[in-house]
């Protein structure tokens, strides 16, 4: 039996389609004789049973063609169908059968069984050929296969592809495994990688700070000796307050990578809140950042509850405003509105716009595009990459364009069901 086994497995696909089409032709062919012999068996019985033999000169017309399987010849009689049939001693006469309705059906089935057996049991087989060969090769290294693709779409590598054929379906399945562990050791180092990167970016933050503190003290402790003694020019008060400023600059930024750490490994807590509710809290981001009201906000949202991470959004929307915020001349225009499963925030300035360079790039992190240095110190080019990252993590994503009328648009787009 193991032996069986063993050569099963290693038989290949075409001899396999062979063997079954062979196999199935010969019990096709098995069984139709058996049908036409059934078949033919209970027609006598039936004709013997109800025949009667008249003469062969009582007939008035004989018509119809020889059949030679039965070494008969059918003729046609006005009263009743009749056969002529050879004795075998030379003599020949005629039966005419009459045959009651019950009889009749019967002898009728037979008849069609004799003429339809071979298209039948050949229709019969071929779909058994073909069921045998999916059963035999094809089905198994198909359900292995398919729960390996699963397995991967959902990124789990922690399992092993086993299928124990020898055939061109066990090469692919074993080629499919040499995919997985190579798909497994790459992923281990991408994630070796990133924790890394990881764990350099808080050293780095740390050992930034560290020296910082330390400057901002020995700087304190000079400014408070050079105003104490004065300084009649203020030349080496402003140089130290400058030397504070850019002090102040790097701890912001080693805080800054800090932060961006926590938001890669940031989980969104969604809750339900109501539109007027969302709207309120826009609102409420727009006057603190434009305590002029140059903004204006038009909400499309029918009074309903959305699935939405408050805090998460509301950083999206002061991010997004206080981009808006730098580059806006008089005013900015938001919109809420909502799109199938999604709510869309669109915030349009009336500015110069976004170059090509700005929207192939201004969703990047530490990227501040072409401005003045005022702007560059005032921030670090993170607000839209930490918008992305959220809108992602929402379930949707940034977009960037301009506007019609030439000003800076920007759009987010997160899941609220």
């Amino acid at each position: 039996m193991g032996r069986i086994r063993e050569w099963l497995r290693k038989v290949s696909i075409p001899a396999a389609f062979i063997i079954c089409a062979l196999s199935c032709l010969l019990v096709a062919i098995l069984l139709t004789k058996a049908t036409v012999w059934f078949a033919q068996k209970n027609k006598n019985e039936i004709e013997g049973e109800y025949i009667s033999f008249l003469p062969l000169d009582t007939i008035d017309v004989i018509t119809g063609e020889f059949t030679e399987n039965l070494g008969i010849q059918i003729v046609n009689d006005e009263q009743a169908p009749a056969y002529v049939v050879n004795a075998g001693d030379g003599q020949l006469f005629w039966q005419s059968i009459s045959l009651p309705e019950e009889a009749k059906k019967q002898y009728d089935f037979y008849v069609s069984l004799d003429d339809i057996a071979a298209v039948l049991w050949y229709s019969v087989c071929l779909c058994l050929a073909a069921l045998i060969f999916y059963l035999w090769k094809i089905k198994k290294p198909f359900c292995v296969l398919g729960q390996a693709v699963q397995k991967i779409s959902a990124n789990n590598l922690d399992f092993r592809i086993e299928y124990e054929g020898q055939d061109e379906f066990g090469r692919l399945c074993h080629a499919f495994e040499i995919m997985r562990q190579e798909l497994e050791q790459n992923n281990k180092k991408m994630w070796d990688s990133v924790e890394e990167r990881k764990r350099l970016n808080a050293a780095f933050a740390h050992d930034l700070r560290t020296p910082l503190t330390i400057m901002r003290g020995h700087t304190d402790m000079l400014l408070g000796a050079i105003i104490e003694d004065t300084d009649p020019n203020g030349e080496m008060v402003s140089s130290i307050h400058a030397i504070l400023n850019q002090i102040t600059r790097l701890g912001a930024f080693a805080d800054t990578m800090g932060s961006l750490q926590r938001l890669e490994d940031y989980e969104p807590c969604r809750k339900h809140i109501s539109s007027s509710v969302l709207t309120e809290m826009v609102s409420q981001a727009a006057d603190a950042l434009f305590p002029n009201g140059q903004v204006e906000i038009h909400s499309e949202l029918k009074e309903q509850a959305l699935l939405l991470d408050k805090e998460a959004l509301a950083q999206i929307c002061e991010n997004i405003l206080s981009n808006a915020a730098r580059y806006a001349r008089e005013v900015v225009t938001l919109t809420l509105e909502r799109e199938q499963e999604y709510l869309i925030i669109t915030v349009v300035d009336d500015g110069t716009g976004f170059t090509k360079k700005d929207l192939a790039n201004a969703s990047l992190a530490y990227y501040r595009g072409e401005k003045t240095q005022t702007d560059a110190v005032s921030h670090f080019g993170l607000g839209l990459y930490i918008s992305s990252i959220l809108a992602e993590k929402l379930g949707g994503g940034l977009q960037l364009s301009n506007g019609t009328s030439g000003g800076a648009k920007i759009q987010i787009k997160v899941r609220c069901i």
